[in-house]
């Protein structure tokens, strides 16, 4: 398992470097430049905006330069918003992008897992095809079409929820912090009590990194849902962009769990005498999952960047609808770094799915 991160940790720059380059040149390539909308300029302002910006430089200088900042953080300026750097204006949109996404992905996992087992454990029932045929419809439909029905439905009609508008309020989170906070030294203590305190001959150190993973899980899980329920603007663009998501996981999830509880172990667990409850949650389960952690990767990324329908129809002011912008402005360095960001974002994420794999399943061995 090192020697595969270490591997992996070292191609990671050059992937982000094979896309940064590519992007690069696609784009400079084009026709045209970030001024062509402008009015026609003259030639001495024209060469003053060139040096400015650096385009009067060769192309392979460009390129240079551009990797040089990148490195060091620097994305550049942007040609569409006077005075302001390419990390300004992501930094001032990258927030409610993460948490519409974060919510989504909440939404998501819950209503697709809980879909895919339901359907997997009563196989060929009514409640089997109603939740597939749901989920086959979830994911058909596009966003720009479940995005105005549940406006219509759920702000214009039964007035539950604001129409459009992004409000986030954090002021709670100290108060639930603390309290799972309390919650989890309780539950160490009981558990130091049952096998062994620090310092103890029984004491596992495996299982007290295992369960601060578990706790920071859980801890962030509902930090995102109390955000959900105390922020009523986060809940219809969260579920338009998590419907899809959840439609796949829902279908993943009950193709994993089939294949596992037919299995020979699965078999041998209930005939222990264990509850089905318990074969399914402690044994199946961690298998069953299996093809979803896979889908997470690029699912988790592409929730956590947004959807530009979703944050168009609920007028978020996130960086899905500044990307679409700025490639329409030929705003070359605040595309680019949005790229940079979005292909970080999906490296690392693949990533850690990649390791994942080998903690759920013991067959896989990374050589």
């Amino acid at each position: 398992m090192g020697r595969y991160l270490l591997r992996r940790l070292v191609t990671l720059p050059i992937v982000l470097l094979v896309m940064v380059t590519v992007s690069f040149f696609i784009m400079r390539m084009a026709p045209g430049n970030p001024f062509s909308a402008e009015r026609t300029l003259p030639p001495e302002i024209q060469q003053s905006l060139d040096e400015k910006y650096g385009y009067d430089a060769p192309l392979l200088v460009q390129y240079g330069r551009y990797l040089g900042r990148a490195v060091q953080g620097d994305l550049g300026p942007s040609t569409k918003f006077k005075d302001r750097t390419v990390n300004e204006i992501l930094a001032d949109h990258i927030g409610p992008t993460i948490v519409i996404g974060l919510g989504a992905l909440i939404l998501s996992l819950s209503i697709g897992l809980m879909a895919g087992i339901i359907g997997a454990i009563r196989q060929n029932s009514m409640l089997d095809y109603s939740s597939m045929s749901v989920a086959m419809f979830g994911m058909s439909v596009p966003r720009f079409v479940t995005g105005p029905v549940l406006v219509l439905l759920f702000a214009l009609h039964w007035k539950v929820f604001p129409v459009s508008g992004y409000e986030a309020s954090f002021h709670t989170w100290p108060w639930a912090i603390g309290g799972l906070g309390v919650l989890f030294v309780a539950w160490r203590l009981r558990e130091w009590k049952r096998s062994g305190a620090p310092g103890s001959a029984n004491f596992d150190p495996g299982q007290e990194i295992a369960a601060f993973w578990i706790a920071m899980l859980v801890i962030a899980t509902s930090l995102i849902v109390l955000l959900l329920v105390t922020n009523e603007t986060l809940i219809l663009p969260s579920l338009v962009l998590a419907l899809p998501f959840a439609s796949r996981i829902a279908r993943l999830m009950r193709a994993g769990m089939l294949e596992v509880i037919h299995q020979d172990y699965i078999r041998t667990a209930r005939a222990k005498g264990l509850t089905e409850t318990a074969v399914i949650v402690r044994h199946a389960l961690k298998g069953g999952m299996l093809p979803v952690v896979s889908f997470l990767g690029p699912a988790i990324a592409a929730l956590l960047t947004g959807g530009l329908v979703v944050e168009k129809i609920f007028a978020v002011p996130g960086i899905a609808r500044e990307f679409i912008e700025s490639a329409l402005n030929r705003d070359y360095w605040m595309a680019l770094g949005t790229v940079v960001l979005y292909g970080t974002v999906l490296v690392v994420l693949n990533l850690i799915v990649d390791v994942a794999y080998g903690f759920l399943d013991p067959r896989i061995r990374y050589d």
